[in-house]
């Protein structure tokens, strides 16, 4: 097992890259043994050169050999299937405030999402963009306001108003 940084592309780009470079490894190796055990034929019997003939023979047998590269599977390939219907909207979430620790970070935030909606927030390091994030996945829990979120394409909303304790 190894691990690799980065994202899946960027782990393809680097197992291509290791299998290039073992392949051509591998073929050099293949090249250096080939030639020393055509050496070795030729002037095992020849006594002038009967040392060296023996000389490369215990190397090609002291050499670490270099396994040929192995690609897998053909390359990972996956679809999302089309949703039948999308609700309108996706979520809805008013006047929510959240926090940690009993002090708020966020509050009175309002939005609305549909589908095909895209979101960006922008502002300064501490200025809640994080908690407006987990906010919105509902990872963190809202101290106050409603939120509206559509649980499948039929239609069929839940609707959870949470009450502020301040």
């Amino acid at each position: 097992m190894r691990a690799y940084r980065g994202n899946y592309s960027a782990f393809e780009t680097q197992r291509a890259a290791e299998l290039a470079q073992q392949s051509a490894m591998y073929a050099r190796q293949q090249r250096e043994i080939q030639h020393m055990e055509s050496f070795v034929e030729r002037f095992r019997a020849k006594a002038s050169k009967a040392r060296q003939a023996q000389s490369r023979l215990k190397a090609l047998e002291r050499m670490q050999r270099i396994a040929a590269a192995h690609v897998e599977s053909p390359p990972f390939e996956f679809n999302f299937v089309d949703a039948e219907k999308l609700p309108r909207p996706l979520l809805v979430v008013d006047a929510q405030s959240a926090g940690y620790a009993g002090r708020t970070v966020v509050a009175d935030v309002s939005v609305t999402l549909s589908p095909g909606d895209r979101l960006a927030l922008l502002g300064r390091n501490g200025a809640g963009k994080s908690t407006v994030m987990k906010l919105l996945a509902g990872v963190v829990p809202a101290t106050g306001g409603t939120r509206t979120e559509a649980r499948d394409p039929g239609h069929r909303l839940l609707s959870r108003s949470i009450i502020s304790s301040s």
